[in-house]
Formats: structure tokens, C-alpha cells, sequence
């Protein structure tokens, strides 16, 4: 149903309705009013100038009823507007619209706490199901869970990005007996056979979610041993200019490390992607960076990690295992005239980095973990 009120008829010039309370000089309705109108609708409350204006109540000749601010005729500020079907409206408005913080209470008793925009939900909030008590907390555009978001369960929930309501891309359930389930949302294509009779109106195929599961691991909500950022900060690096590794490059470099700790030999691994969360915005942090990590972790001969993509740059030496992880700064940021590059001299114990522009000079000096046996 609409939750504007009936205005065409509190126009004084026609005489419709009927009016009790203060009035300006021009006899217009101002101050305190209760106003019965002819469709059955009654306003109780501030007028000014003619308008309702102020705090007061608007009952619905339907059962529906407003109880909140009052701009220029329309619902403006804070209030509460009770639907006939049962359902609650507690928050926000902006020109008769849902519009800020406010928090939605279904007819089912599911209930929406988060922001608002021209009456859909828009922005971070919290839908909780009644009937369930599961929850999902994340980004909503337009009415519709978008971007980083969670699903939680009684017992599990899922971490991942979601897009037009569903999960797509990476993401991991994680379980609260103490492991993760690592995967990703594809689409798959449902065929002409396999659907129901009378499914989808007759369209011929349907576009289908499918889990795909990876690897199962004990909880990775960070760096192991220290504090982590927030869950959704993190999540801001399920992006589409963002990507991560796969398992066959993951494998292939678990491969060639091993050969390089039996020889004793030092590592660095260029990359366009940081997977370090302390040497980079998060944006642009790798999808599946703790796998990339983890498996650094488990070799002696990584001494650095180079990668790009965050303009900005950064750095890091990981306090578990002494790798230095170095983001470089973008030439693209750079001012005109002026550079962002730099040259790198190995020697037996360091890495001695000189900048030019806006790089930095930086000494690497390598993980004390490794045996030298090898001059410059």
C-alpha cells in the first residue's frame, strides 16, 4: 500500500474535510490540528502554514498508521509507520520515503536493521530470519545483497561476495567446531531436461549456483596469532578488478620452493597481487591470500614477496617467518615530472632496494631461518 497521505484533500479552498485547531493570520492551519479528511484518514499534529509539519500521527482509514516528523506534508526525520499487513517501519525518512537508518520488521517477523535509499534497502545492514535464526550481514544496493557479505548459521557460517542476492566468486564456510571449508559459487547452466514442468516460465535453460570445494583448513580468520582487521574490511577485496591464485599455480610453487629449501637457495616472488593484509589497502588485497601465505610459510628459502596493484605501496616484514613483503608504489599516482621505480643490489645477507621518485630506499636483510652458504 502507499504511505503518503491524502493530501488533495485538505485543500481549504474546496472545503473538503474537516478541521480543528490553530490557524495563522491568513487563516491557513498552523500550530497544533486534528484534521478528519473525506476518505476517512485522521491527522493529528503540527501544522505550519497550511502543511503538516512537525511531530504528529496520520491513521490510515485502512489500519495503517504514522507516528513520526512531519515536513512540508511529507513524513521527514524520525518515525514509525505501521502497515496494515502487520509490518513495521522504525527509522529514517527523507521526503516521505525510507530513506538512513532504520530498522524493518516483516510481516513474518524477519527483521532488517541498516541504511535506506528511496525505500530499499542501500548500504550496510542486518537481515534476520525469524523462522531460522540464521542472519546475513553485509552490503545491500538497490535491495539486493551486494558485495562482501555473510550468512550466519547456528552452528557454521559462510564468508563471500554476493552478487544480485547470491553468492558468487571465492569464499569459505567456516564451521564452529574449529575448520573452514574453502571454495567458490559458479554458475552452471541448467538444461531443458533437468528442470521442473512449469519452472521458470518457460524459459529454456536457467542459470544455476554450483559450490565448488577446494581444501578444508583450520580456522583462517587473519594472521595466525595476531588481531586481524574487521570481517568486512577484509572482505573489501572480493572485487572484480581483484583475482587470486589457483591451485594448479598454487601447486607449482609449492613444487619449486621445495626444491629451493633442498638447495639452499633464496626466493623472492614477484607478483602483481599483495597478499599480506599489512602491506596493502585491503581492496586490493588477493582473493585467497592466506593460501599464497601459508604455503610461503611452509618453506625456508622465501626471503621477499614484491607485487603491485596498490598504488599507494607498502610494507611488511611477517612476523612469523621474517619474509619482507614490499608493495610498489603506482607511477600512474605520480605527479607529472616526477618517477616511481627502483633497482635492486642482491648481496649474501640482504637485499639492498634504492628508489627513485617516490620509492623509498629500503635494506632487506634476510630471515635469520636460513642457512648462508653462498657468497654475493
Amino acid at each position: 500500500m502507499s504511505d503518503v497521505g491524502s493530501d488533495e484533500f485538505e485543500d481549504e479552498q474546496n472545503k473538503l474535510g474537516e478541521y480543528e485547531g490553530g490557524r495563522n493570520e491568513a487563516g491557513e492551519r498552523h500550530g497544533f490540528g486534528k484534521a478528519i479528511l473525506p476518505n476517512g484518514d485522521i491527522y493529528q499534529g503540527d501544522y505550519q502554514n497550511g502543511r503538516r509539519h512537525g511531530q504528529g500521527t496520520y491513521r490510515f482509514k485502512n489500519g495503517a498508521r504514522y507516528v513520526g516528523n512531519y515536513q512540508q506534508n511529507m513524513k521527514h526525520g524520525q518515525g514509525t509507520f505501521y502497515y496494515p499487513d502487520g509490518s513495521k517501519y522504525e527509522g529514517s525518512w527523507v521526503e516521505d520515503m525510507r530513506q538512513g537508518h532504520g530498522v524493518y520488521t516483516y510481516p513474518n517477523k524477519d527483521t532488517y536493521d541498516g541504511e535506506w535509499l528511496q525505500n530499499l534497502r542501500h548500504g550496510q545492514g542486518i537481515y534476520h530470519y525469524h523462522e531460522t535464526g540464521s542472519k546475513f550481514k553485509g552490503t545491500w544496493v538497490n535491495g539486493k545483497m551486494e558485495s562482501a557479505g555473510e550468512y550466519l548459521h547456528t552452528n557454521h557460517r559462510f564468508m563471500g561476495n554476493f552478487i544480485n542476492n547470491y553468492p558468487l566468486g571465492p569464499g569459505k564456510y567456516v564451521f564452529d567446531i574449529g575448520c573452514e571449508l574453502h571454495g567458490e559459487y559458479q554458475k552452471a547452466e541448467q538444461s531443458f531436461q533437468d528442470r521442473a514442468e512449469g519452472e521458470w516460465d518457460g524459459l529454456a535453460s536457467a542459470t544455476v549456483l554450483k559450490w565448488i570445494p577446494k581444501c578444508v583448513t583450520g580456522l583462517t580468520t587473519g594472521i595466525p596469532g595476531k588481531e586481524t582487521s574487521a570481517f568486512n574490511n577484509l572482505m573489501q577485496r572480493f572485487t572484480m578488478f581483484n583475482g587470486g591464485f589457483s591451485k594448479d599455480q598454487l601447486d607449482w610453487l609449492d613444487s619449486l620452493l621445495s626444491s629451493a629449501d633442498e638447495k639452499q637457495e633464496k626466493v623472492t616472488i614477484v607478483s602483481h597481487l599483495p597478499i599480506h593484509p599489512e602491506c596493502t589497502d585491503n581492496i586490493c588485497l588477493a582473493w585467497n591470500f592466506e593460501e599464497l601465505l601459508a604455503v610461503i610459510r611452509s618453506h625456508t628459502s622465501v626471503v621477499c614477496y614484491m607485487a603491485g596493484h596498490a598504488h599507494d605501496g607498502g610494507y611488511c616484514q611477517d612476523e612469523d617467518t621474517g619474509v619482507h613483503h614490499l608493495t610498489v608504489d603506482g607511477v600512474i599516482e605520480t605527479p607529472p615530472d616526477s618517477n616511481a621505480f627502483a633497482t635492486v643490489s642482491v648481496y649474501r645477507d640482504r637485499m639492498e632496494l634504492k628508489g627513485y621518485g617516490s620509492i623509498t630506499d629500503r635494506v632487506f636483510l634476510f630471515p635469520s631461518r636460513q642457512n648462508d652458504t653462498y657468497g654475493n
